[in-house]
């Protein structure tokens, strides 16, 4: 889990490393983006939109 990560840099870098990755973020662009990126570097990433003051 990665919490906080905006637009999903770290998340794709694990996920190129082998990771299952979950990234955490309240920011809806920020999630498009992330999934964006991951696609264009043929990785798979998890995006969760919460609120990490709440997140379980």
């Amino acid at each position: 889990v990665l919490p906080a990560d905006g637009e999903g840099r770290n998340a794709v870098h694990a996920a190129q490393k082998g990771w299952d990755v979950t990234a955490v973020d309240y920011s809806d662009s920020g999630k498009e983006k992330a999934l964006k990126l991951a696609s264009e570097k043929g990785v798979e990433i998890n995006y969760d939109l919460s609120d990490l003051a709440e997140y379980d």
